[in-house]
Order: C-alpha cells, then sequence, then structure tokens
C-alpha cells in the first residue's frame, strides 16, 4: 500500500522523533532490521511498519505474517522521517514498554543497575546493552536521565531494550528505598569509594549505582547506599565514561557468579 507524506502514520512516525509526542502517544519508534527482529523475537507487537523499496523483504514479509499493518513509502519520505543518515528502509512504531518495579526480577543472585543522570542517549543505550549481556534482573532509570526511547538511546542498545525490564522515569529516592526494602543492597560507583571493586562482597541481591560523568552519583543516595565502590584505574588517567564504569561493574558481579556457581 502506498503512502504519502500526509499520510498520518508517516507523520506519526517523523513526530516521534521528539520525547513530546513519544510521551504524548505512548509510542517510540525502532529503525533496522536487527531491532525490528528482535522487537520480533522478543513478542512485542508493532503499532505499524514503514517500508521503502530498498527494504529486507524478509523483514516485511515476517511482520505481515504476524498481522501487524504495513505501508510502503517512496525513499524521500523514508528519508524524511529517518534518524539515521543512511537508512535501511524500515522503521517500526512500537508501543512503550510499561515496566514498573514489580517487574525486577529478585532471585537470590540478582543484580540490578540503576541509572542517575545519565544523560548521553549513546552511553544509556550502552549500559542497558550491557545489563542484558551481564544477565541483570533489570534496568532502572532515573526521571533526569535521557530518554531511555530516544533513537540514538535505542540504537546503542542493539536490540538489549527487548530483553529485560527496563523502569523508566524513576524518583531515585524511592529506588532506593524500594531496592531496600526488597534486602538488595545498593552500592554506589563513585571514585571517592573507599572500597575497591574487585575485593568488595558482591554476592547476593546487588543493585549498582552509577552517576553520570559530569555530575556523579547524587549525594543523598551515596549517603543512603549500602557501600560506594571504585573502579581501580592507573594513576593520572581521566575517569571512565558511565557506559564503561558500568559494564566494567556488571561484568564483575557476573564473574563472581560463575565463580560461585
Amino acid at each position: 500500500m502506498n503512502t504519502s507524506a500526509n499520510n498520518k502514520n508517516v507523520k506519526l512516525a517523523g513526530a516521534l522523533k521528539e520525547k513530546k509526542a513519544r510521551d504524548k502517544e505512548g509510542l517510540f519508534v525502532i529503525e533496522g532490521p536487527h531491532l525490528i527482529e528482535e522487537a520480533l523475537q522478543a513478542g512485542f507487537a508493532l503499532k505499524f511498519l514503514l517500508f521503502s523499496k530498498k527494504a529486507s523483504n524478509k523483514v516485511v514479509a515476517a511482520v505481515e505474517e504476524m498481522g501487524f499493518s504495513t505501508y510502503l513509502v517512496d525513499e524521500k519520505t523514508m528519508d524524511s522521517i529517518s534518524d539515521t543518515k543512511t537508512n535501511q528502509g524500515l522503521i517500526a512504531v512500537v508501543p512503550k514498554l510499561a515496566f514498573s518495579f514489580d517487574d525486577i526480577k529478585t532471585s537470590k543472585d540478582t543484580m540490578v543497575l540503576v541509572c542517575d543522570g545519565i544523560q548521553d542517549p549513546g552511553n544509556l543505550g550502552t549500559m542497558i546493552r550491557s545489563c542484558a549481556a551481564a544477565g541483570c534482573g533489570a534496568v532502572i532509570i532515573s526521571n533526569d536521565s535521557v530518554d531511555p526511547y530516544n533513537p540514538k538511546t535505542i540504537r546503542s542498545t542493539g536490540g538489549s531494550i527487548f530483553k529485560l525490564p527496563v523502569v523508566c522515569e524513576a524518583d531515585i529516592k524511592k529506588t532506593v528505598a524500594y531496592l531496600k526494602a526488597k534486602n538488595i543492597k545498593v552500592l554506589c560507583a563513585d571514585a571517592s569509594g573507599d572500597e575497591s571493586l574487585f575485593e568488595c562482597d558482591l554476592s547476593g541481591k546487588i543493585a549498582f549505582v552509577v552517576g553520570s560523568e559530569s555530575k556523579g552519583v547524587k549525594k543523598e543516595v551515596l549517603k543512603n547506599s549500602d557501600a560506594v565502590v571504585k573502579i581501580p584505574m592507573q594513576k593520572n588517567v581521566e575517569s571512565l565514561n558511565a557506559a564503561v564504569a558500568a559494564s566494567v561493574i556488571l561484568f564483575e558481579g557476573m564473574r563472581r557468579r560463575e565463580l560461585k556457581s
């Protein structure tokens, strides 16, 4: 089915590049075959798919086979609504994922990542991706962080946003209170920490809090945490960016769990 730039679906997909529209509609966009296939494999519904002639026929067929609406658009229209310089002819509109604290897995060795004030969309996406790779039970994103449904964030997750609960717009104080009520240890990553990540106790249920590069973890969170840990580094080296720091911490936590098992 051919559409034009005046079509309501095309206009909607273009508008969803902005947070205001995403919040209003409860929708976001994913681009390219990989992200769309990841969404389908994870069982997420698509509101509709826009595709151009250069799109993967395999992906279009899979979407249609699952009963979701598809619309053919010309290349110029696709370029106008895409958020990438070189698109792959596929844009899907997807309902936001509605997760809450109740969706957090709380098994005896659960790891959770709390993103405190992360502003860079690429960093946040990478942090979500690392969480999935390290087997985290959830990601909690504070309400002063960048929107996890930002197109760059979504791309940076590599599809991992569909693999685990991502709790958005969380109040950081309520988050810490909830975690403690569930007997989940709260460990903050900060250069001021007295304990080395490689020497501290990472057993049991644990939540790692990582702050932004510019401001770090909020003082009230540091004060109410169970421990503040630092990543050992060589002298005269600038601090790691938030995504790298989170990845180091998460994979150290995973390593300890594998050694124990």
